[in-house]
């Protein structure tokens, strides 16, 4: 029976279940979500207005400022590394089950579409 799996495409010769890559490309693509709906997105414009507003009614200095608005998009621009990273590695696991799930069809098309070829050179000659 297990070499009737292995011959199928399953178990230890063949990868991981479908089912074990779904749930795996679901816990991927929902901690991404889940990162998204942490992150806060704030133009820099927005970030300077607020700080020049509470430079201006005293509330901190100049510097202080500026090392805030600096730091503020510094962490902004990481964090929009991170999830781009995140989202390439998702769209190339996807990639990589598409290509292996569609592969025995693609490898089948290629046959018959030879075998047709052949077919019909055979009764032009």
């Amino acid at each position: 029976m297990a070499e009737a799996s292995e011959r199928a495409g399953e178990g230890p010769a063949g990868g991981a279940e479908p089912e074990e890559e779904a749930s795996l490309a679901e816990a991927s693509v929902q901690a991404f979500r889940d990162a998204l709906e942490r992150s806060v997105t704030l133009s820099r414009d927005r970030i300077q207005e607020v700080v020049d507003d509470a430079v201006h009614r005293g509330r901190m200095t100049r510097g202080d400022a500026n090392e805030l608005v600096s730091r503020l998009v510094t962490r902004g621009r990481e964090g929009t590394e991170d999830l781009l990273s995140e989202l390439e590695r998702l769209l190339a696991q996807a990639g990589r089950e598409v290509g292996s799930r569609t592969e025995p069809a693609r490898k089948a098309a290629g046959r018959a579409a030879r075998a047709a070829r052949d077919a019909a050179e055979e009764r032009l000659s």
